[in-house]
């Protein structure tokens, strides 16, 4: 058709055809309310070229894909305005424009159906998708959640069990979960079968238990499971984004 062939060829080169291109500049410059409403939505867009370029080489994020999703939506928007105008004004070189712009409105859908409101800038950070999108994820975040508040009432439990108020289950890279009393609480928790000495320092002792070690592995375990599947559904985003369902 012509219109399709009028971006089809460029620059172009017969004479018609220029002047129905100029005709349509005209027609879009005599169109006010158009224009406005346009500009607002342009306005909108987020920088999505360098996001998509961040992500085209697998550097980009979670929020790259929102400002992705972002910029489709509000282009979604633009291309419903033109069409509405143009079908009421009965322009004829875009008669057939639904054959020219085809719109991945479904992707931006998708991605921010999934994404969380408050998203990290990494993927390996995780807590990017939402809730009650995937309920694998949502089971796992739930034994996540499970176990610290288990680890929590472990330390309740160990703290009157031992009579040692000040005792704490800490946690860092080196040894985990452990439970950390002062000094002079040693001899009472290194007397006691049940806890495991890990550690001494200056200051305190640090050790563990059967029951809390399988609680860690558990936290532990969960914990990579559910990034495993965030990473998966990231990845699928990005498999929508590079092949876009085309409208029929």
């Amino acid at each position: 058709s012509a219109a399709s062939d009028v971006y089809k060829r460029q620059p172009l080169a017969v004479k018609a055809e220029i002047d129905e291109r100029l005709d349509l500049v005209n027609w879009f410059l005599s169109e006010h309310s158009l224009k406005s409403n346009l500009e607002y939505l342009l306005k909108g867009i987020p920088d999505f070229e360098r996001s998509l370029c961040r992500l085209s080489v697998r550097r980009g994020g979670p929020r790259d894909l929102f400002s992705l999703a972002t910029a489709i939506e509000k282009t979604e928007k633009i291309f419903k305005i033109i069409v509405r105008r143009i079908t009421s004004s009965g322009q004829p070189l875009f008669a057939n424009i639904d054959e020219i712009i085809v719109s991945p409105y479904s992707v931006s859908t998708k991605i921010k159906d999934a994404l969380a409101d408050d998203l990290p800038l990494l993927v390996r950070d995780g807590n990017f998708i939402r809730s009650g999108f995937d309920t694998s994820l949502d089971s796992l975040r739930k034994l996540s959640k499970e176990s610290r508040d288990h680890i929590a009432s472990l330390q309740q439990k160990y703290s009157e069990e031992t009579a040692i108020t000040s005792l704490k289950i800490k946690y860092n890279n080196l040894l985990g979960y452990h439970i950390e009393v002062r000094s002079i609480h040693a001899e009472k928790l290194m007397s006691d079968a049940k806890f495991i000495h890990r550690q001494t320092t200056a200051q305190a002792l640090r050790f563990t238990t059967i029951e809390l070690a399988d609680l860690e592995r558990e936290l532990t375990t969960a914990a990579d499971r559910a990034l495993t599947i965030e990473q998966s559904l990231y990845d699928l985003s990005l498999i929508h984004i590079s092949e876009p369902t085309r409208q029929e």
